[in-house]
């Protein structure tokens, strides 16, 4: 959820402060605060965000600031790039860190990379004129066919996420580590071209 404040001084942050925290409690929204200057001169940096935010959203109350946003492709590609370049570098150290002690919060950590890897190809995806599909079954099948990346190893980790136990997480961080041929280098794909994203 996006708020749009005009100024983001501690006197209108703190008149919304139990009103923000009800609406967590109630609806479980973890509400965004910007201001018109803050989405003029965001978009450039957080580029993935607002192309979320412009993918699918409604006005609830006020003026659509969003309308006729266009985000730059250069931009777009650098920071999928970035981003997927540190979920691999996390990875690797997780497995490095992990491998033998393991622990009980290895799996949690495991998952959370797992998502974070479908969110990124899913824009990877679209960000190169793929057809995305809505459930991850066929997105894994997508993702797979576009990159070259390991369907088995990603059909695995959609059981670990229906609440398959993981018996080995560091081990098994492995498959996203290795991936495949182009899944691998799956940040270098961000550089290629992009379609339709202004």
């Amino acid at each position: 959820m996006l708020i749009v404040i005009e100024h983001a001084d501690l006197d209108t942050l703190r008149k919304g402060v139990d009103v923000i925290h009800k609406a967590r409690e109630a609806c479980k929204v973890t509400p965004f605060f910007l201001t018109p200057e803050d989405i003029d001169t965001s978009r450039d940096v957080f580029p993935i965000k607002f192309y979320d935010m412009l993918d699918a959203y409604e006005v609830v109350f006020g003026h659509d600031l969003l309308h006729g946003m266009e985000i730059d492709d250069a931009n777009l590609r650098l920071e999928l790039e970035q981003e997927m370049k540190i979920l691999m570098l996390e990875l690797r150290q997780f497995y490095m860190q992990r491998a033998k002690k393991g622990g009980p919060a290895a799996p949690r950590h495991l998952l959370a990379y797992f998502n974070s890897f479908l969110y990124l190809m899913k824009r990877l995806l679209k960000m190169q004129g793929h057809e995305v599909p809505m459930q991850n079954d066929e997105l894994v099948k997508a993702i797979a066919t576009a990159y070259e990346m390991d369907l088995e190893m990603m059909r695995r980790f959609l059981e670990y996420k229906r609440g398959k136990p993981i018996k080995n997480a560091p081990e098994t961080s492995g498959g996203l580590l290795q991936g495949g041929p182009q899944g691998r280098d799956a940040h270098r794909q961000a550089r290629g071209p992009a379609r339709g994203m202004s």
